[in-house]
């Protein structure tokens, strides 16, 4: 499957979308104040693309945030897509 010009195997490409989802829910259900923006998302993308590593791609990406925020971001994602 293809997503902004980058093709992602289909059970990654599914583990990402359901992380996305997860993660803005659970700001949308005010259980945290950190969201994810569109951005950030194609943000993740162009890293994965130059490196070919997803998750050192969320871990770069996400630098931004509190290590309390990236831990739990992380931690959703190896929720969601296992190696």
């Amino acid at each position: 499957m293809e997503l902004e010009g980058i093709e992602l195997k289909d059970d990654l490409m599914d583990a990402f979308l359901k992380w996305i989802n997860l993660v803005r829910d659970t700001f949308q259900k005010n259980m945290t104040e950190t969201y994810i923006s569109s951005r950030r998302i194609q943000y993740i993308l162009k890293i994965y693309k130059r490196s070919g590593n997803f998750s050192k791609s969320l871990e770069l990406a996400l630098s931004r945030y509190s290590e309390e925020d990236r831990s739990s971001f992380m931690l959703t994602w190896k929720a969601c897509y296992k190696d």
